[in-house]
């Protein structure tokens, strides 16, 4: 009878280990998942915020109001920003050469704003003309220093002259 004691107690014992296990592997798998979830929706609103780069550059380009008065002071360079909007790429005559036409929102950005919790840096980078219609391709970037969520959404819009 001693001998059915003991191992009824070690039974006892490995299905309690068995259980423990089996919570912590229940609890890390939903740790993972929340924070999964968490990145999910850090990066969709990181993708909404660079949206809204992209239907402010809309709104200023069927604009014909002064550009600070939209942007409220926004524009990093309000010559080089002219430029950019009336004219082709090869005649950006008041933009930094080099900077002006990399295709990184980082790099001399034609506008900086806030949105939420998130950096917003709009940059055309490069303007076609034809007889009828410019074409500008722009890039916004919107970035979260506090949670490292970025988004880029890169895209051309067709202006009627």
């Amino acid at each position: 009878m001693r001998g059915e004691k003991g191992i009824a107690l070690v039974t006892t014992l490995l299905l309690m280990a068995f259980g423990v296990a089996l919570s912590a592997i229940v609890a890390y798998s939903l740790a993972t998942s929340l924070k999964v979830s968490g990145s999910r929706l850090d990066y969709q609103n990181a993708v909404q915020a660079a949206k809204a780069g992209e239907e402010a550059v809309k709104a200023m380009l069927l604009s014909e109001e002064n550009l600070d008065k939209i942007f409220s002071g926004s524009v990093n360079d309000p010559d080089c920003l002219k430029d950019k909007l009336t004219h082709s790429i090869d005649y950006w005559t008041a933009c930094e050469e080099e900077l002006s036409k990399i295709a990184d929102a980082t790099k001399a950005p034609d506008i900086v704003f806030k949105q939420g919790v998130y950096d917003v840096k709009v940059k055309i980078i490069d303007t076609r003309q034809t007889a009828t219609d410019y074409y500008y391709t722009v890039l916004s970037r919107a970035e979260s220093p506090r949670r490292g969520s970025v988004a880029e959404v890169l895209f051309v819009y067709r202006l009627e002259m």
